[in-house]
């Protein structure tokens, strides 16, 4: 009898460790992202859609890798080619025939990385300033990772704040590991993750940030608060083709 109680002591106190160690894949068949991006020169809006499929696998080598793939007007192109090992996400670039740490989602709150961005030359310092957890919207925990990105060939530390999540990736883009390193860039978000049917992250950005610099004329208007306007707007601010106007 003492022998049962003390299993079942050893049992509740593993339980939450195991709950709370739960672990999800970046890699999954059937994962999709559907991705919303913003030019600005010369302005116009982008929607990407990439995906895990099961024809995903490839070989390179004696190395499995999966190739995500992008939808390109109902074709499907390879994007990247990922692995994965305990929580570390590698990409392999065929140009450079080596593969380099592309997420590491088992950084602890004082941890950093240092990451190749998109395989170039240079590298940067990942700095860990926060780590928590998230509830997906499948009710799951994953690790929510903000970091900042320091050029040690410069010493330059920049003021953007990247935010991992596990299994999801860059809330930017799932291409870019380290977002967007240069002015003039598309500027993305993350607008789903779904895995099958099963939707996992949701982001729902305001008119504000998905609005082109169009033609006025032709621009939806919003308010402050990033909500739609129809027909003529009473008086006060709001945004038109990215630029604020006034209402008198």
């Amino acid at each position: 009898m003492r022998f049962i109680f003390i299993f079942i002591f050893i049992l509740l106190l593993l339980l939450p460790t195991q709950m709370s160690g739960q672990e999800h894949s970046f890699i999954e068949q059937g994962k999709t992202w559907h991705v919303k991006g913003r030019v600005l020169y010369p302005p116009c809006e982008l929607e990407e859609t990439y995906c895990f499929t099961e024809e995903s696998d490839t070989l390179v080598g004696d190395v499995h890798y999966m190739r995500l793939f992008k939808d390109n007007d109902g074709s499907q192109e390879t994007s990247g080619l990922f692995r994965e090992v305990d929580g570390v996400v590698y990409r392999y670039y065929p140009e450079h025939e080596k593969e380099y740490v592309f997420y590491d989602f088992t950084m602890e709150s004082t941890g950093s990385v240092v990451i190749s961005w998109q395989g170039k030359t240079w590298d940067y310092l990942c700095e860990v300033t926060e780590a928590s957890m998230q509830t997906l919207l499948d009710g799951s925990q994953a690790r929510r990772i903000e970091m900042k990105l320091t050029d040690p060939s410069y010493d330059e530390t920049y003021s953007e704040i990247n935010v991992w999540i596990e299994g999801i990736g860059n809330l930017l883009h799932p291409l870019l590991n380290v977002g967007n390193m240069w002015d003039g860039a598309p500027i993305y978000t993350v607008l789903s993750v779904t895995r099958g049917n099963d939707v996992l992250y949701r982001n729902t950005p305001t008119g504000i940030s998905g609005t082109c610099a169009t033609k006025d004329a032709e621009s939806p208007t919003y308010d402050l608060q990033g909500r739609k306007i129809q027909g003529k707007p009473s008086r006060g601010i709001y945004i038109t083709g990215g630029k604020k106007r006034v209402v008198e």
